[in-house]
């Protein structure tokens, strides 16, 4: 699950194939008649470097790290949540992904799938942020108060987004983000550009993102999306990086969904 970066960098996957069938699972049945595919020549995406920069500069959300663990779709599922609250106007508070990785990887780190991330992240939430030593901890059992914090940072609804097109249109409208599964290319980093993932070459593994509601991209004729990744903010523009249409063509590592809500104990926005 390790990958080799320019200059001698390690870097964590961890996502695990989907087993669900595209269209099998959606966690919102009444959300899917908001929710529509739309044809190409009506996407609106950023389409300079410096416009993707003000859109990151913007956000205050920080970076995230996983840190050598294969907690991608934990860190994924997060990010959701942040950026959902974010939408909602609701104040950031940090998080530990990785004791929603203890759930979705049962103790152990061998990865996890996305679609089990979203599922505990709804069912659980993702207790609050104690210190890193906490927030890397994927094999200690929850205690009773991260058991009662979790009911506050919780996913409450999402849509499946089986392909680009799918989460394009999801993240240009009604979903807050977007969480996606794709198979790394063996030369997966950022081009000159410092934002640009460079097109997929080779394989390496699959990893799991999150796009933040309005993180479509374009380039010429290559479509991408924004990720706010979780690889620290060493990797791409300050965390943040594009990763190009071609990443999302069938694999068996491609998955999708969107998140257009986030709960409380005391209800939903």
């Amino acid at each position: 699950m390790d990958m080799l970066l320019r200059g001698g960098e390690y870097r964590k996957l961890g996502n695990i194939r989907r087993t669900i069938e595209p269209g099998e699972a959606l966690f919102a049945p009444h959300f899917a008649s908001k929710y529509k595919i739309l044809p190409r020549d009506q996407w609106q995406g950023m389409e300079s470097d410096e416009e993707i920069k003000s859109f990151i500069d913007a956000c205050p959300i920080p970076s995230s790290d996983q840190n050598g663990i294969g907690a991608c779709g934990a860190y994924a599922a997060m990010m959701a949540i942040h950026h959902c609250r974010h939408k909602a106007g609701m104040p950031y508070a940090p998080l530990a992904a990785g004791r929603l990785y203890h759930r979705s990887g049962r103790g152990m780190d061998g990865g996890s799938q996305l679609g089990d991330n979203l599922k505990y992240a709804m069912d659980l939430g993702i207790p609050l942020f104690r210190d890193r030593r906490h927030e890397l901890d994927y094999r200690s059992e929850w205690t009773d108060d991260e058991e009662d914090q979790g009911q506050d940072f919780r996913i409450y609804g999402a849509v499946d987004c089986p392909s680009f097109e799918a989460l394009a249109s999801a993240v240009q409208g009604p979903c807050d983000a977007v969480e996606h599964g794709i198979l790394c290319g063996a030369n997966y980093d950022v081009d000159s550009s410092g934002l640009w993932i460079r097109p997929q070459r080779g394989s390496s593994g699959g990893h799991a993102q999150c796009t933040p509601g309005g993180g479509l991209c374009r380039r010429g004729d290559t479509w991408g999306l924004l990720v706010h990744g979780s690889w620290g903010k060493r990797f791409g523009y300050n965390g943040w990086y594009v990763v190009p249409e071609d990443y999302f063509r069938s694999t068996v590592f491609n998955d999708g969904w969107g998140v257009y809500a986030v709960a409380w104990k005391d209800g939903a926005s």
